[in-house]
């Protein structure tokens, strides 16, 4: 029995925009769902779709060490509880959220087949991440726009991934032919009690296990998703990507890189430069301003310590002993500034001549 993955995209209300991920049995619909991630803000699961796969990218993709780094990235899932990225706010305390990237990015082809040949999958890949890249890069947003995604997928000859509209409410079963018909038919049709949250089956062919964690959805705080949604068939990681970045800039939105922790985010605010303060405690932005501060209120003899211990390990290499006799340097120093014995100018002058005496004409 195949596994089918929908992304589901649902407008809250303006400028609140949230998404999904079903996981249904072959031949099921998004009502009889087996499995349901929580609902997180437009943009998080391509957030973290690139969050995952930059050490990937970095190893250019590489074939042998895929399934490694994969696995390492969803193992380090847990520890991003607290912190501030975009990308974050999908942890693994939505074990389906990790189900799906593992569905999605491992070797699990007998779940979801993707629609794309193994030949073609990775080069397509590699192209509409650095396309993702290319948006977030951009001050004013230049390349974020449905026009140029789908000038990029022509070139591919590509596609989007399958997707339709759906609603719960439905018109009556009668013959609806004229002007006035379809506009009486449409004006009774009532959207306001437009909540979709249908329970998960019983039934789960990819964890029979009783009492599985992954039976139970996790409750977010942004909400329960609404009708009308937009719903797209996902058979790869790269469907994935194109039906979020689809829908973020249908709604005029564009990709932005965040100055602090590298992570993408959405906004329609151009001056925007930070991950949006989503986790109330902790945001990029003070995580900024923070590190900032540290940095200009550090003695003046830490950064001329810091800079030496650089150079050194530059010129000499990490393991050798010239690099090991000016740690020892500073070690001893330090000490004896610490114990009183030489105040911090004194060590400050020591560091610089230490320096000067070394490094200056290399």
């Amino acid at each position: 029995m195949n596994t089918k993955l929908y992304y589901l995209f649902s407008e809250i209300s303006k400028n609140n925009f949230v998404e999904s991920i079903y996981a249904c049995e072959d031949g099921e619909t998004i009502e009889n769902a087996t499995m349901q991630t929580g609902v997180y803000p437009m943009g998080t699961f391509l957030s973290k779709t690139i969050n995952i796969l930059d050490p990937l990218a970095k190893k250019n993709f590489s074939v042998l060490q895929w399934d490694m780094i994969i696995s390492k990235e969803l193992e380090i899932f847990s520890e991003e509880k607290k912190a501030s990225s975009f990308s974050n706010l999908i942890y693994d305390n939505d074990a389906v959220a990790h189900k799906v990237f593992e569905l999605l990015l491992l070797d699990n082809e007998k779940y979801v087949h993707s629609k794309r040949s193994k030949e073609e999958f990775t080069k397509i890949l590699k192209l509409y991440l650095n396309y993702v890249r290319l948006c977030g890069c951009q001050d004013k947003g230049k390349y974020s726009s449905i026009k140029e995604l789908y000038l990029l997928i022509n070139q591919t000859r590509d596609r989007l991934p399958e997707h339709f509209t759906y609603v719960t409410n439905v018109l009556n079963k009668q013959n609806i032919a004229t002007e006035n018909e379809i506009e009486n038919a449409l004006v009774d049709i009532d959207f306001i009690d437009s909540a979709f949250a249908p329970p998960i089956k019983e039934r789960n062919t990819l964890f029979p296990r009783p009492y599985s964690p992954l039976h139970n959805t996790i409750k977010t705080k942004w909400g329960e998703l609404k009708t009308p949604l937009e719903v797209f068939d996902i058979t790869d990681i790269i469907d994935l990507i194109l039906a979020s970045v689809y829908c973020i800039f249908q709604q005029g939105y564009f990709l932005k890189e965040c100055r602090y922790c590298k992570s993408l985010f959405t906004t329609h605010d151009k001056r925007k430069n930070y991950c949006p303060n989503l986790n109330n405690d902790y945001s990029c932005s003070k995580e900024s301003k923070r590190k900032k501060q540290s940095k200009r209120e550090a003695p003046e003899w830490a950064k001329k310590e810091k800079c030496l211990r650089t150079t050194s390990a530059r010129n000499y290499g990490v393991t050798s002993d010239e690099h090991r006799k000016n740690l020892d340097y500073c070690q001893k120093w330090r000490n004896e500034m610490k114990n009183g014995n030489i105040t911090d100018a004194k060590y400050v002058e020591l560091l610089e001549r230490k320096y000067l005496k070394k490094y200056k004409n290399k």
